[in-house]
């Protein structure tokens, strides 16, 4: 009898650990798993502009920290998750906010990645971005990995164009302050 209960509650416990929180009509799981290495949500939150929700952000890191600059300058396997929640999202308009969100990175490290961030910029161009879609964009072992509904597009070489691409979401010049707020797990 105790061996069932004890089985009973590890269920639970199990059950209760990949459970998860639902942001905006989103179920945002609590673990991934990348490249063999478990990461947890640090934190999500979801991007607005005006009035419209246009998706929603969820970082995953090997441990949660809310220090948006060890984040970026990390060279540890991490995360970023974009579930698209509104039809306005087009292929342009998503390669438009994301030029939008590089021109915030210093124009000396601009530069030097600027090939990266054409190539990155122009598979937004091929293929529709309909409501519903997800993106990952996977740092691993130096290299970012682009996904879009679990199918690999594009992999970009160098914590350069990482620190460029999450400093988006987490640097000092965010597109949506209240988004990084919430991406640092601060709710």
């Amino acid at each position: 009898m105790r061996r069932k209960i004890t089985a009973l509650i590890l269920g639970i416990l199990i059950s209760i650990s990949a459970m998860a929180v639902n942001i905006a009509g989103v179920n945002v799981k609590e673990n991934l798993v990348i490249a063999n290495k478990k990461m947890v949500l640090n934190g999500v939150g979801v991007r607005k502009k005006l009035f419209f929700k246009l998706y929603v952000g969820s970082l995953y890191l090997p441990t949660k920290t809310m220090d948006a600059v060890a984040i970026i300058k990390g060279n540890e396997n991490m995360t970023i998750e974009l579930n698209i929640i509104s039809k306005l999202i087009t292929s342009a308009k998503l390669k438009e906010a994301l030029e939008e969100g590089f021109s915030t990175v210093e124009l000396d490290k601009m530069e030097l990645i600027k090939d990266k961030l054409k190539t990155f910029t122009g598979i937004f161009e091929d293929g529709e971005v309909k409501n519903g879609d997800v993106f990952n964009f996977n740092y691993i072992d130096g290299n970012v990995k682009t996904y879009k509904n679990g199918k690999h597009l594009l992999t970009t070489e160098g914590q350069d164009f990482k620190e460029a691409l999450f400093g988006i979401w987490l640097g000092d010049r965010a597109i949506d302050k209240d988004l990084k707020t919430e991406m640092l797990g601060n709710y």
